[in-house]
């Protein structure tokens, strides 16, 4: 973890910066209440705000979790996505319901999606496709045969890959297994 000066955590309470969530806390010691940085309440004064790097240590000083950011809760809620994405990662090659993946996290489906997706930025069938792809690069690396290659990685049909524009690789799988050598790369960039 980075150590971070007052006056850096002070701008990104400021900003409600949710980058810094669970890298330190701020209590408002007239209220009592200590939240993560990206907490939607009312901006308290800069004198009033105290900065700590751990719940513990927020805790021990006699702040409450706020109801609102609910800052205990929300490390939690990261563990068991986590949890979510690693299942993921163990089971890539299955096909996964959201259904079964709500299981796993204890979420409804439609909350887990929801969830999945604030916190990794893609939803969970967006994740798993990038896990099946990454395993896919790996056994093409490893010299494995693409149709081969494509069915060990998980993927149910040689169209999964070559069908969808969001599975693209830059290049043929057979060129990609080979390096990429032969291939041209042009780039257009500003002069």
């Amino acid at each position: 973890m980075m150590k971070l000066t007052e006056t850096e955590m002070a701008a990104a309470v400021n900003r409600r910066d949710p980058s810094f969530d669970g890298q330190f806390y701020y209590g408002v010691i007239t209220t009592g209440v200590f939240c993560q940085p990206s907490c939607p309440t009312k901006s308290a004064k800069p004198e009033n705000l105290r900065f700590f790097c751990d719940q513990a240590s927020a805790l021990a000083a006699s702040f409450r979790p706020c109801k609102r950011c609910n800052p205990i809760a929300s490390t939690k809620k990261a563990d068991t996505l986590i949890n979510v994405a690693r299942h993921i990662e163990k089971c890539a090659d299955e096909k996964l319901t959201l259904a079964q993946l709500g299981e796993v996290a204890g979420l409804s489906p439609s909350q887990l999606q929801r969830s999945f997706k604030a916190m990794f930025g893609v939803s969970p069938k967006h994740y798993q496709d990038a896990v099946r792809m990454r395993q896919f690069k790996c056994h093409l690396r490893a010299g494995e045969g693409i149709t081969d290659a494509i069915y060990s990685s998980g993927f149910g049909s040689i169209s999964r890959v070559y069908g969808e524009t969001t599975r693209n690789i830059g290049m043929s799988p057979k060129a990609y297994r080979a390096g990429g050598q032969g291939e041209v790369i042009y780039y257009l960039g500003t002069w």
